[in-house]
């Protein structure tokens, strides 16, 4: 304990003396050097602040002022009752920002003023006259500054000056998380998050830094619980404080989540009477404003408390551990304490490692005895006295040996890191026992087992000594093997293998052959097999295999030979010159370490293949391309494969350029008409061309005997003719050449009607149309007939009409007769399942002409009215409607029937006298159709 520490133990106990109240505290709650500073006249203190420079400023709410008190202790007052900058309604808070401005919550004026260090006020925010209005204020109580940012408690939420550039509501009005009803106090954390005092609903809260409030405190009495909460404060390691106005006292929330109650009701040195705002200065001390009119200040934990301690353990916790250790330290500080900030530990005096909190843990893996130093810090700075550890690891096994003279076997165990713990034997089998010094067996065959255990646990590995028998030979069979092929390997001894049988070690100096670590010979048994695999060699290779007992050896020799090729093959064995084919060589076994390279050669300069290719380690075959040229004339071509001295022939045939396909354009065509063939050959064509022989199996359709393939070029057109047919049919175009057929089909249809047209396409029945059959396509020899037929008696045609060879047209008359209404007739050509029809329109006769015989005559006489149809009248007759414009001058019947088979009639107009020349409209009418005629009648 240093001197400090002893001087502050001494103070402590002369003030629980002078205080006489020791029962009225709970264990930890030391509040040292009470101070009263209360000045004449403070009525109702609500919020206080130690300055920069050692001064403290009071809010003497009800006198509308702010005192200071300076250092000599002398008081100023600052501002005076008012609503002018300077002045104060109330001021509630204040506080002190970085800059050093006193922050001054002006309640009743409803804004906030500052006074900065040139001794000016400044005013923030204005009043409004109900919540709601961010940036003003209603009624500010607490104030936080924090950095740049400005926390303002009003009575019914909380405003945030960000940057002091724009304000935000960060809670509001109600009783959910997050609303508040009375924001006396704020502080802000270390972390950042802000926490309030909810004053009316009796709680606290806190905000984190994604903006969710939480619940921290709810109403009672109980450490933990608060009665409407006021001033709240975070001491220098993180502590949060709290003065709750009608539990009369203070709380502190430990770092370790726990609650510690400073003080209860009362006028004491101690005690609390309605305590509101708290705050802290630059040496720890806590200052307390009271509403009853008393500021005081006291140092809390003047008596620091114990350093924490720690433990260690370790695990597996053995001694020795033969495994990897997991260390774990684990510390604690003292009740009530400020809780462990981080763990200290280095290892074998090495690099010191720090991890904060109350526990570490790590790992060693390094066999050898280590060292573990480690101490813990707490929050107060209180560091606990290095403590010290000690961990033994041993990953090794001991080493055993033995050797046999005559039947005297002796045993000889090490182990350099915990030592040996104990050696023992078995004899043939039997139990083991403890190796206590060299002994005799009996005589006869013998194997004698023996192994060592170390004070880890490890355990060496079982070793056999043989006595009074050895090991005769080792051989492979077959003794020459390929890569990746198994042998089998036979041990024999000089003598049958004793009870327990025989544990033979076996070894190979080559990583080309492999075999068991050990195989036992049984009891009785001379010889036993074990088996031996080659591995991939690229060379061929020599191994020794050894078997030993009781180190004793005997050599065997086995051969690895590397694969040679045993099969060639390239796909498809037919290419036509210009294309690729694909090779592959297969090996007679698995290639060796760095791949098989097989040599690769062609017999002819059109064919080419890579120099080598190689077989990829532990692969069988491997692929390698096969380049041709365009040639003209077909070949055989022999590629070879060798490795090691061993080869392989195969023969692949290249074929000159060959028809490919044929297409045409068009693919079907109407007999007599023309199509446009396209042969596509393999490849480009050689140099001089290819000429490709042409048929026909049609005798419908012709093409040339032959066509050229021009040299680079892979296509040619040829004319593909035919002949008009009956019947539609397919035929088959086929070209020949290098011994390849290609052949496609093309249509050849017979030819049909597409059309039939009349001129005209209506006629007054009585007289005639004509009628054009048209068809896709020429008429065959011999023509081609066409059935014909009308849908209406009114219009008639031939039964048929003959459209001549070579035409493709024909035409033929339609007679009509005189019908009473028009009328519409179908006019219909069929050929081969395949009908056109085109639609005649038979009119009826109407009006055509009116002549008037004379067309000028004196009143009183009369005229001839001869009326004309536009053609004969069909059965009944057609009665003509007759009208006169003026009836009185120009008599006439109202109509007149023109008799079948007639076109015409006269009517007899009467005229009477006229005083003046008169025209009359005589007018004729017909269904739609009127024609009139002007009467002159004179004087």
């Amino acid at each position: 304990m240093n001197l400090r520490t002893i001087q502050k133990a001494s103070v402590f106990f002369l003030l629980l003396v002078s205080m006489l109240m020791p029962s009225k505290m709970g264990m930890g709650q030391v509040m040292n050097d009470w101070k009263e500073h209360s000045p004449v006249g403070l009525a109702q203190p609500r919020g206080v602040c130690p300055g920069l420079r050692g001064e403290l400023y009071i809010a003497d709410t009800d006198n509308n002022r702010v005192l200071r008190i300076n250092l000599d202790g002398t008081v100023t007052t600052i501002g005076s009752p008012g609503s002018a900058v300077g002045q104060f309604a109330h001021p509630q808070d204040l506080d002190i920002d970085s800059q050093g401005n006193l922050w001054v919550v002006d309640s009743f004026n409803h804004r906030l003023q500052y006074l900065d260090a040139g001794g000016n006020w400044n005013t923030v925010g204005s009043g409004t006259s109900a919540e709601g209005e961010v940036g003003k204020f209603y009624y500010p109580v607490s104030i936080n500054v924090k950095g740049n940012d400005v926390y303002v408690g009003e009575f019914q939420r909380i405003q945030r000056w960000v940057n002091r550039q724009h304000w935000e509501v960060i809670a509001s009005q109600g009783g959910d998380v997050g609303q508040f009803r009375g924001v006396y106090g704020i502080a802000i954390a270390p972390n950042g998050d802000v926490w309030a005092g909810d004053h009316v609903n009796s709680r606290l809260q806190r905000m984190d830094s994604s903006g969710q409030w939480h619940v921290e405190a709810t109403i009672g009495s109980a450490p933990g619980q608060v009665l409407n909460p006021i001033g709240l404060a975070f001491d220098s390691v993180g502590r949060l404080w709290v003065s709750e106005e009608f539990n009369h006292r203070l709380q502190r929330k430990n770092l370790d989540g726990s609650w510690t109650v400073f003080g209860n009701r009362g006028t004491g040195v101690g005690q609390f009477e309605q305590p509101h705002q708290i705050q802290f200065d630059s040496d720890g001390r806590l200052f307390v404003a009271m509403f009853v009119g008393r500021v005081v200040s006291f140092i809390p934990d003047f008596i620091e408390p114990a350093p924490p301690t720690s433990t260690f353990s370790a695990s597996p916790s053995a001694t020795w551990s033969n495994s990897d250790v997991t260390a774990a330290i684990i510390s604690n500080d003292n009740a009530g304490g400020s809780g462990v900030k981080e763990v200290h530990y280095a290892v074998n005096m090495g690099t010191e490692q720090v991890v904060t909190g109350s526990s570490a843990s790590f790992t060693l893996t390094e066999s050898g005895t280590h060292s573990i130093a480690y101490y813990a810090i707490d929050n107060a700075g209180n560091t606990e006295t290095t403590q010290y550890a000690t961990v033994r690891i041993d990953k090794t096994r001991p080493t055993v040996d033995a050797y046999a003279i005559a039947s005297l076997v002796t045993v000889v165990a090490q182990d350099t890191v915990s030592g040996v713990a104990s050696t023992k034997v078995s004899i043939d089998g039997a139990a083991a026992v403890n190796y206590t010094g060299s002994f005799t067996v009996a005589p006869g065959a013998h194997t004698v087992t023996y192994w060592a255990t170390d004070q880890a646990g490890n355990e060496s590995t079982r070793e056999v000594v043989l006595v009074g028998v050895s090991v005769a030979s080792v051989a492979v069979s077959p003794t020459t093997l390929f890569s990746t092929k198994a042998g089998v390997g036979t041990v024999k001894l000089s003598l049958a293998a004793p009870a327990g049988g025989v544990v033979v070690m076996l070894e190979s100096n080559s990583p080309a052959v492999s075999v068991p670590v050990s195989v036992t010979v049984p009891a009785g048994a001379l010889s036993v097999t074990f088996p031996v695999t080659a591995g991939t060699v690229s060379t061929d290779t020599k191994a020794v295999v050894t078997a030993s007992v009781g180190g004793q050896e005997v050599h065997g020799t086995v051969y690895v030979l590397v694969p040679f090729p045993k099969t060639l093959t390239v796909s498809p064995t037919t290419i036509i010159g210009g294309d690729a084919g694909i090779g592959t060589v297969a090996l007679a076994s698995n290639a060796g370490v760095g791949g098989q390279v097989v040599n690769l050669t062609s017999s002819n300069v059109n064919v080419v293949v890579p120099a080598t290719v190689t077989v990829p380690a532990g692969a069988t075959s491997a692929t390698f391309p096969v380049q041709t040229s365009i040639i003209s004339s077909d070949i055989a071509v022999a590629i070879s494969a060798d490795a090691d001295g061993s080869g392989i022939t195969t023969t692949v045939l290249i074929k000159r350029v060959a028809p490919k396909s044929i297409t045409f354009a068009p693919s079907s065509v109407v007999g007599g008409n023309s199509s446009v063939a396209t042969l596509t050959v393999t490849k480009p064509a050689p140099a001089g061309g290819i000429v490709i022989d042409l048929r026909s199996v049609s005798s419908n359709v012709s093409v040339p005997a032959t066509v050229t393939i021009a040299a680079g070029a892979t296509t040619a057109t040829f004319p593909v003719t035919t002949v008009p047919v009956k019947k539609s049919e397919s035929a088959m175009i086929q070209a020949y050449a290098a011994g390849v057929k290609v052949s496609a089909v093309i249509t050849v249809t017979a030819t049909s009607v597409v059309s039939v047209s009349m001129n005209p396409t209506t006629v007054v029945g009585g007289l005639n149309s004509t009628a054009t059959v048209t068809l896709n396509g020429v008429a065959p020899v011999g023509g081609t007939t066409i059935q014909l037929y009308s849908t209406n008696v009114a219009a008639s045609v031939p039964t048929s009409v003959v459209v001549p060879a070579g035409s493709k047209t024909v035409t033929f008359p339609v007679t009509t007769v005189a019908v009473a209404a028009n009328t519409t007739a179908s006019i219909a050509a069929k050929y081969l399942g395949t009908t056109k029809s085109a639609a005649l329109t038979i009119a009826a006769p109407t009006v055509s002409t009116l002549t008037l015989a004379p067309s000028s005559l004196t009143g009183g006489a009369t005229s001839k009215l001869t009326i004309k149809l536009s053609g004969k009248a069909a059965v009944g007759g057609v009665v003509v409607a007759l009208t006169s414009s003026n009836t009185v001058i120009a008599q006439l019947p109202t109509s007149v029937t023109i008799p079948a088979g007639s076109d015409t009639v006269d009517v007899t107009i009467q005229t009477g006298a006229v005083a003046v020349t008169t025209n009359v409209t005589i007018t004729a009418k017909t269904g739609a159709v009127a024609k009139t005629a002007v009467l002159t009648v004179n004087k």
